[in-house]
């Protein structure tokens, strides 16, 4: 593995990213009515490797990250509004799936 891209998708499969695509858009529509969040799973490797840089180059607040200190690289690869609205309705798992596994 010579590049954090490569390290990132050895523990990260493509399996993986299409069911954090999948929750996330499941429970985008649950929270707020006939509003999808429509992510894939390039943009949510996007995120995660935004998350990944801000981990590494700390700011006091997420905002910073789009404002006077940006980050070109993260400028170009999401809108900060786009950033928040994943991460606020950011899921793994099936809400129904969970509590049916607590009931048995």
């Amino acid at each position: 593995m010579h590049t954090p891209y490569q390290f990132f998708s050895y523990f990260v499969s493509d399996d993986i990213l299409s069911n954090i695509v999948e929750q996330n858009n499941l429970y985008s529509i649950h929270q707020v009515i006939l509003h999808a969040l429509n992510t894939t799973p390039v943009e949510i490797k996007r995120f995660m490797g935004i998350n990944y840089l801000m981990s590494v180059i700390k700011y006091p607040n997420v905002r910073m990250y789009w404002g006077i200190y940006a980050s070109p690289r993260i400028i170009a690869a999401m809108t900060r509004n786009r950033h928040e609205k994943i991460r606020q309705f950011l899921h793994i798992n099936n809400n129904n799936e969970m509590s049916r596994c607590r009931n048995t």
